[in-house]
């Protein structure tokens, strides 16, 4: 267990977050463009509804992308965090966590934006369901102070309860 002693590492804490928390909402941010664009008849709609075999193509493709990405980004996180940041001094542990985190929204990216325009272009559910499964996949990537703290292991150490504790014996 690593710990936090001071302020200004407390402060450096924060900033962290609200740096993930600001990739989260760019992540949200760009389905809900394409989401606008389409309702609104900018991107094309259903210019592959009459063409099946290119809708299918599409749309196994999207699957496969969705399938393969949403447990890849959630799996190679969690291995990489315990296999390469946790050996990692605090400093290096933070960038390579943020970097990770990163990635893994990116990862999770990738089916969003392929599926939700395929589905505007095949009218088929189907991305729209893949679109949904790697949006909820999204909510295991909410960063928070207590997720950081657990997943980097670290603790704050409250020199005026510890100090307060050594008067009382």
């Amino acid at each position: 267990m690593k710990e936090i002693k001071d302020m200004k590492e407390i402060k450096e804490l924060k900033h962290i977050v609200k740096v993930l928390r600001i990739g989260y909402v760019a992540f949200w941010c760009i389905p809900l463009l394409i989401l606008m664009l389409g309702e609104t008849n900018v991107l094309p709609l259903g210019i592959w509804v009459g063409n099946s075999s290119t809708a299918y193509i599409a749309n196994t493709i999207g699957i496969l992308c969705m399938a393969f990405c949403v447990p890849m980004s959630l799996k190679i996180f969690s291995w990489v965090l315990t296999h390469k940041i946790d050996k990692l001094p605090l400093e290096s542990a933070v960038r390579q966590y943020v970097l990770w985190n990163y990635l893994r929204l990116s990862l999770l990216e990738l089916p969003v934006i392929l599926n939700l325009v395929f589905y505007y272009l095949t009218m088929n559910n189907t991305g729209g369901l893949c679109t949904l499964i790697a949006l909820v996949a999204s909510f295991f990537c909410l960063p928070g102070e207590s997720r950081v703290m657990t997943e980097l292991h670290l603790d704050i150490k409250d020199n005026q309860n510890s100090d307060q504790n050594t008067e009382k014996k």
